[in-house]
């Protein structure tokens, strides 16, 4: 894993601020047993994600760590894609670590772009992107084969989407790297492109001649204008890229907790499906019971009858027989 400063649950700025600060013993205990539990959470199934997070949220409410409880409430059980690179990462973190690497490379090469520089540099730093997110993806659908679900053609292009978007967001691609990823990604939620990130160059001019009679004067006010309007071409759709990543992610964030909610509660009715199951065999079990007992006491009545009728008819024998 990568080394950063407020490494706790960077999915989850909330808890990680909160926790910020705190030097007790206490906190850091609290801090080592979030850290464990939440490795622990991301190895497992994803159907096998919410029973386990709850499960261990109860425990350090139990064991008084309220706040590291909270923090594992909020954990979201991540899709299939996120489930298989958040696995990739742990089995290859040498080739995640240069995927993060040249996402950095890629942003700073952007900037370059913008400013009307650099454009070679990015076209190639995005194709090897494409590279090695295709070997990476790849990787990931093992993961999948592996563990008896193969990846079906949307699951392939959700993992190889996030593997590029993660290369956007330092806070996604610190959430790869720790293998806590909790949901797919797409390129667009991020600057949309830098993998088929266009940058127009300024124009070159018409013919040899005129750019070699044009090179001692410099470009002229027409190639100036067509620089100008190119960046700001791609400010604007810089800024766009921006706009839409915000809308996405809070779609996004919104449809995962609705989906969350909807994992939760029908974990909950499995639950309480499985008390009652367990009540009405205990109330079978309990009526079943009753009924033997009913027969017993009725056995014991008739029985009962019998020897009062027994010793009546020994009293009338006795009493003919008495001499007095």
């Amino acid at each position: 894993m990568g080394v950063y400063p407020e490494r706790l649950l960077v999915t989850h700025d909330g808890y990680r601020a909160g926790m910020a600060g705190r030097t007790s013993g206490a906190g850091r205990d609290g801090r080592a047993d979030a850290e464990h539990e939440i490795d622990r959470l991301f190895e497992l199934p994803p159907e096998d994600f919410v029973k386990a997070r709850d499960e261990a949220a109860k425990r350090l409410r139990a064991a008084g760590n309220a706040e590291a409880a909270a923090a594992i409430r909020r954990v979201r059980r991540p899709t299939v894609a996120a489930w298989a690179i958040d696995q990739l990462a742990r089995r290859d973190p040498d080739a995640v670590r240069e995927l993060i690497a040249l996402g950095e490379r890629l942003r700073s090469a952007q900037r370059r772009a913008i400013s009307g520089v650099g454009a070679d540099d990015l076209r190639e730093l995005g194709a090897q992107r494409r590279r090695l997110v295709e070997q990476l993806a790849q990787e990931a659908d093992d993961v999948l084969r592996e563990a008896g679900r193969p990846a079906s053609a949307s699951v392939h292009q959700a993992i190889t989407s996030t593997l590029e978007a993660a290369t956007v967001s330092p806070e996604d691609a610190a959430a790869l790297e720790q293998g806590r990823l909790e949901r797919d990604l797409t390129p667009q939620s991020g600057f949309d492109a830098v993998g088929p990130f266009t940058v127009v160059e300024t124009p070159r001019p018409a013919t040899r001649t005129r750019a070699t009679r044009a090179k001692d004067a410099g470009p002229s006010a027409r190639d100036r204008r067509h620089t100008e309007d190119a960046r700001t071409r791609v400010r604007e759709s810089s800024q766009q890229a921006q706009r839409r990543r915000r809308e996405q992610e809070h779609a996004t964030e919104a449809f995962r907790a609705a989906e969350q909610e909807a994992a939760d509660a029908a974990t909950r009715v499995d639950e309480l499906e499985r008390a009652l199951r367990e009540a009405r065999t205990t109330l079978d079990t309990a009526r079943q019971r009753s009924r033997e007992a009913r027969r017993a006491l009725e056995d014991a009545r008739r029985a009962g009858a019998r020897a009062e009728q027994e010793l009546e008819a020994a009293r009338v024998a006795l009493e003919g027989v008495d001499p007095e």
